[in-house]
């Protein structure tokens, strides 16, 4: 008996001395992949013959417009997720709680509301160092994270341009603000 005691004495001694070494818990699975990051918004450039925007999109749609357009100077806004109210007027977009009025067409043929108006440079200029950028229609609103900072700016240039001398974009003009906002 006392070779048998002495045996299982023997193994609980090992066992126990390899659980303590290794630890008790099970080898580490290997680590799984980080999911994808969350669909991120993003600001984008876009140069047309009549001016320039800047347009935020999320999962590969378009949600906010913003442009200065020429001939004549006037800055025009769209935002995908408002729905038309015909007894609404007035679009108001803020960067920062900087606000500027706009004129909206609730009868705009397609989604979401658009609504044009005067350049407001200084408003506009607010954008330069805002984190959000805001609007409002009626009870619907939208709060989103401002454009970077080069974007902001090739953005606010082009409006100084079209309010200065509202001539159409020139090839080259185009050129440089693309190359400009790319490089956000």
């Amino acid at each position: 008996m006392t070779t048998t005691r002495q045996a299982i004495h023997t193994f609980v001694a090992v066992f126990t001395a390899t659980a303590v070494i290794t630890g008790c818990k099970p080898a580490p699975k290997p680590a799984e992949p980080a999911p994808p990051p969350a669909d991120q918004a993003t600001w984008t450039a876009a140069v047309t013959n009549t001016g320039y925007a800047i347009v935020r999109q999320q999962g590969g749609q378009d949600t906010l417009r913003l442009a200065c357009a020429r001939q004549p100077s006037r800055f025009v806004v769209w935002v995908a997720g408002f729905n038309p109210v015909a007894s609404e007027e007035r679009l108001s977009i803020g960067f920062d709680g900087h606000v500027a009025a706009l004129v909206a067409r609730s009868t705009a043929p397609g989604p979401g509301v658009d609504a044009e108006g005067a350049i407001p440079m200084p408003e506009l200029e607010a954008m330069l160092t805002a984190r959000t950028v805001a609007a409002s229609y009626g009870s619907q609103t939208l709060s989103v994270a401002a454009p970077s900072r080069q974007l902001a700016d090739a953005f606010v240039e082009s409006c100084r341009q079209a309010v200065a001398d509202g001539a159409p974009v020139t090839p080259e003009e185009a050129a440089a603000d693309t190359a400009a906002a790319q490089t956000n």
